[in-house]
């Protein structure tokens, strides 16, 4: 009877082993970092968590915007000395610009040292928007307030343009 439990402690000990040992490989080879392929326009995605309310006569209020791209061929922010613009706005007010912008921005430049060796570039973009990117016309100033949004998108070095995204609803007051 004692050689009888032995011999099932055994057998368990040895499936638990096993078992052990299989899960902690399926572990390390689920953490292989495979290279990222992106396509070779720039892939814009809109990350931002917070509501906004910009009050004009606060001269501090902002709007931050928080972005995440992909670009499949890394050529996008590789010129230090560049300020070709690279970050396009479209304010959802702006019916009369005949360009499918109202702002233009830099895109920051991206040290070589922080892109990848090979396969595509991913990175984060915060814009902090002050009160002058939010006019009120004379209407809604009369009004007190009004409500937009921003239609962004990001072009590469080879004008290859990215997707349009639309940030949340943003609150105006005086």
């Amino acid at each position: 009877m004692i050689e009888m439990k032995r011999n099932i402690k055994r057998f368990f000990m040895t499936k638990r082993g096993l078992l052990l040992l299989a899960g902690i490989t399926a572990l390390f080879s689920s953490c292989e970092k495979m290279p990222d392929e992106y396509p070779p326009e720039p892939q814009l995605y809109y990350t931002t968590k917070l509501k906004h309310h910009i009050k004009l006569s606060d001269t501090a209020a902002f709007a931050r915007i928080e972005l995440r791209f992909t670009d499949g061929d890394g050529n996008i922010a590789r010129d230090a000395s560049s300020l070709t613009n690279e970050i396009y706005l479209r304010d959802s007010r702006d019916t009369v610009t005949s360009r499918d912008y109202t702002h233009a921005l830099p895109m920051p430049y991206i040290d070589a040292s922080q892109r990848p060796k090979k396969g595509g570039l991913e990175g984060r973009i915060t814009l902090n928007l002050r009160r002058q990117f939010f006019p009120l016309d004379s209407l809604h100033s009369a009004l007190g307030g009004d409500t937009m949004y921003w239609h962004i998108y990001i072009k590469d070095e080879a004008n290859n343009k990215s997707n349009w995204i639309q940030t949340d609803t943003i609150y105006i007051s005086l």
